[in-house]
């Protein structure tokens, strides 16, 4: 291991209230480098080109090492190259490396490792980031490297990722910006900066969509196609709220109906109304909602419940199901220039969005940057056992059994264990599974 490595894997603790002993691990570490095994092998090198060999000789050399014998006499690989993989592995062992090294040198196989810490749950870990979007001219190329600077507003910001857009033969770039903290100013120039260079770019202004009444029975993806837009694009609904049952309208009373009789939707929700008065012929009079539900994305199917009663027909009526939160434009499409823009709102249901157009320097984006602190299939639980920030898989085509003492002596870093995970193509039997025991713990 590298004096680098090293100290990248002590704790701070110690390096902040033990620089004499921090100092002289690294010193250590450094003569392990420079006088150690990588001398040894970097000598032994002079040899390799030597007509003849000895086994007993070779075994010597090996054994000089570090490496037992017994663990590569069937590899059955050129002794030259054997020497480098040897002197590869010592300076990399305890790595990832190491671990591919070994394999190869020994069955000649790959090998994965994969660390649980990545993939630990964590509360509250995850990485909260907002950034921006703003349009642009593309009159040279973009490179993600460059620096914008508004030239009005003196703005500043680097680039998270380039889009490019085309009107005919005219090219604009939709710019994933970090770090900005004023606006640009509408239409201003733009300073794009490299390393070796710098030019100007024009700033355009993007259409921000106001939402002035959210409508109800709205779904996610309804469409919007905004009128004498420069680009071809659409909106549509992003988010759209869950709700209750307000109201039941009566369009027809039937007849046979008894006080009691119960309304039920066809979704498991806790709605719960009932016929609450009758005419003198059973007629629906009055139906009262004892609980409105929850957690509807639409008006519900219903069904009313009596033993004589028909002909009846109701209506369910929400003011919070499907009102629409948030608007945005669907993937490959953006709209700029606000003049004259109208809109034409493509649902089945949905009724009362009204919605309008204002210039903006920019969209603003909110999201999580990882998922580590969020239950998922890209979160584990931690235990004591497989799954905390001292252990490791190793994923191979090859039987644990026949790697498990070289891992255990050669590549396993102290205080670490390891799993075996077996990974192959090929279709296997309970009959060709091996109980292998225990995870190795060190």
């Amino acid at each position: 291991m590298t004096p680098e490595f090293v100290f990248s894997r002590m704790p701070e603790d110690i390096i902040k209230n033990s620089p004499t002993f921090t100092n002289f691990i690294q010193a250590y570490y450094k003569w392990g480098q420079e006088q150690g095994y990588s001398l040894i092998i970097n000598n032994y090198r002079s040899l390799l080109n030597q007509q003849l060999y000895s086994k007993n000789y070779e075994d010597r050399m090996v054994k000089n090492f570090g490496v037992d014998v017994n663990i590569i006499e069937d590899t059955n690989i050129r002794t030259e190259l054997l020497y480098k993989l040897l002197n590869e592995f010592l300076e990399t062992r305890g790595t990832k490396t190491s671990f591919e090294i070994l394999f190869r040198m020994m069955f000649n196989e790959q090998v994965e490792i994969k660390y649980p810490r990545d993939e630990l749950f964590r509360p509250s870990s995850s990485k909260y980031l907002q950034t921006s979007l703003i349009l642009m001219t593309g009159t040279f190329p973009l490179s993600i490297s460059s620096h914008l600077r508004g030239m009005r507003s003196n703005t500043s910001t680097g680039i998270e990722s380039i889009t490019p857009y085309y009107i005919g033969n005219i090219r604009y770039y939709l710019v994933e910006c970090s770090n900005i903290y004023d606006q640009f100013i509408l239409g201003e120039p733009i300073q794009v900066s490299t390393l070796d260079y710098s030019y100007s770019e024009s700033h355009i202004p993007l259409v921000n969509v106001k939402i002035n009444a959210t409508g109800t029975r709205y779904k996610v993806g309804d469409k919007i196609t905004p009128s004498n837009n420069k680009f071809s694009g659409i909106l549509e609904v992003k988010s759209v709220t869950k709700g209750s049952i307000d109201s039941v309208l009566i369009d027809n009373a039937g007849t046979g109906y008894k006080v009691g009789d119960k309304i039920r939707t066809t979704e498991l929700s806790h709605f719960d109304a009932y016929v609450s008065e009758i005419g003198v012929g059973g007629e629906i009079v009055k139906i009262k909602i004892r609980n409105k539900g929850y957690n509807f994305t639409d008006i519900p199917d219903y069904v009313i419940m009596s033993d004589d009663g028909v002909d009846a027909e109701i209506t369910l009526s929400s003011l919070t199901i499907g009102n629409v939160r948030e608007i945005g434009p669907t993937s490959g499409s953006i709209i700029f220039d606000t003049s004259s823009i109208t809109y034409s709102i493509d649902s089945d249901n949905g009724n009362g969005l009204s919605i309008s157009s204002q210039a903006v320097s920019c969209y603003y984006l909110n999201r999580y940057k990882n998922k580590v602190g969020f239950l998922s299939s890209k979160s584990t639980i931690i235990d004591s056992y497989t799954k905390h920030s001292h252990s490791y898989d190793i994923i191979s085509e090859v039987p644990a059994i026949k790697y498990d003492s070289a891992v255990a002596k050669y590549a396993n870093p102290s205080g670490y264990i390891y799993n075996r995970i077996y990974s192959t193509d090929n279709n296997i039997t309970l009959s060709d599974i091996e109980v292998l025991g225990e995870i190795i713990r060190e």
